[in-house]
């Protein structure tokens, strides 16, 4: 597993640009249910998800406003690294710069997220994000939040490294796939996940998330929705979202 220990950005880290300082290597910022995709580091694009799927792999099979479903199809159609980014989902605060050409993230000891993936579009990662995608056309669950996205993804992945437990999930058990410890981006966990929102395990919650290394923090939305964040609190969210993103920060308004 490669060492997180890389040299900290500077604040409002989400964009692309900053995240990834590469060449060519496309990114994902998604918000409210529309997709926006960083091309080249540098060129903002809108994608209607109709134009995202015709003549591709999804092609008259799925049309649907699930998020996933991009990620999955533009992975599928081309090398990129793919993170969910929301200011209000994820802060981060590392450069991407130095992971894995292929790799997932664990989320915990038998599950691997979906929200935080790179896969070559050529040989052995197009051929799991082409899984991926036979899953979903024919294993497609809209009243399940979760299937698909993470449990869709732990079944290929588990399936690829013929094991159900992350922990012996080697590069050398995955075909060169890197699963990533849960600490490099999920350091608190979806069961803790309200911690970073109270104000009383601050210390704590602080201190984990500094000792991790990791290069981000997910605030788990589908848990944490109905959680507010009030400005110049000692939250951790609000901690954290006003050091890495100030220009977010300071104009959300006193809750949000």
């Amino acid at each position: 597993m490669l060492s997180p220990h890389h040299a900290a950005i500077k604040p409002d880290v989400c964009t692309c640009q900053q995240l990834l300082h590469s060449s060519g290597e496309g990114c994902y910022v998604t918000n409210s249910g529309s997709t926006q995709n960083y091309f080249r580091n540098d060129e903002l694009r809108h994608s209607e998800l109709t134009t995202v799927f015709v003549r591709q792999a999804l092609y008259g099979e799925i049309c649907t406003a699930q998020v996933n479903l991009v990620h999955f199809q533009w992975q599928w159609k081309e090398t990129s690294l793919m993170m969910q980014l929301k200011c209000t989902d994820r802060t981060c605060y590392r450069s991407l710069k130095g992971l894995a050409e292929s790799f997932v993230v664990a989320e915990s000891n038998y599950y691997v997220g979906s929200s935080v993936m790179r896969f070559t579009a050529d040989g052995l990662g197009h051929q799991v994000m082409e899984a991926l995608l036979e899953e979903i056309r024919t294993d497609f669950r809209g009243d399940q939040w979760a299937h698909n996205g993470p449990i869709i993804v732990t079944k290929v992945i588990q399936q690829l490294c013929g094991t159900n437990s992350t922990k012996q999930m080697t590069p050398e058990q995955c075909q060169g796939v890197v699963i990533y410890h849960p600490l490099m981006f999920f350091p608190v966990s979806g069961v803790d996940s309200k911690n970073l929102f109270n104000e009383t395990l601050s210390a704590i919650t602080m201190a984990l998330i500094k000792s991790s290394r990791s290069y981000g923090t997910h605030t788990w939305n589908a848990i944490t929705a109905d959680s507010p964040i009030r400005f110049g609190s000692k939250q951790p969210f609000s901690l954290l979202a006003k050091r890495f993103c100030p220009s977010v920060y300071y104009n959300s308004g006193m809750v949000f």
